[in-house]
């Protein structure tokens, strides 16, 4: 098992992903597990402090997009390539980000500003390649899965009942 942010290619990298996606790739084969919210989240409720954002290329696209579209002209504190890393940088540098509910709610060191985004936001799925669905190991992976993942529906669409700023 590897737990990584980059999307790896099925069959060749991984027996099995989650991906945030509308739109599953068609080589792929799965469950939608759930939906998965994006927010704003800030370590002060200063209006002028900076972005910690995802690096080109990293972090999902409609989520990248959303800020580019929102926020296109906002000074960068730190540019990451991954979800754990964009949290830190926003925790510990006054600092304001887009993130995935899942990882922004649980720890009290940010808070959401606001409600999830529609826009940023996508279904998320657990998927294999058609070629692998039959594979037993696959097979016992999404039987282990699928409950945990569907338990964890609310704070992956940000319903948590974590107090937010307004």
């Amino acid at each position: 098992m590897r737990a990584d942010d980059r999307i790896l290619d099925l069959g060749s990298d991984a027996d099995l992903a989650l991906r945030p996606s509308n739109e599953p790739p068609p080589s792929a084969v799965g469950r939608k597990v759930g939906k998965i919210a994006w927010c704003v989240y800030g370590s002060s409720t200063e209006a002028d402090i900076p972005w910690v954002i995802y690096s080109e290329g990293s972090g999902p696209a409609a989520a990248s997009a959303w800020r580019r579209k929102h926020h296109p002209n906002v000074p960068v504190l730190l540019e990451v390539g991954a979800g754990g890393a964009l949290h830190e940088g926003v925790a510990g540098g006054r600092a304001w980000g887009l993130s995935h509910c899942a990882l922004g709610d649980p720890p009290p060191s940010v808070e959401r500003v606001g409600s999830p985004s529609p826009e940023a936001s996508a279904d998320f799925w657990l998927l294999s390649h058609a070629d692998r669905k039959r594979s037993a190991r696959v097979r016992a992976m999404v039987e282990l899965l699928v409950p945990r993942l569907e338990e964890m529906a609310p704070l992956l669409a940000g319903e948590s009942e974590r107090p937010r700023l307004p």
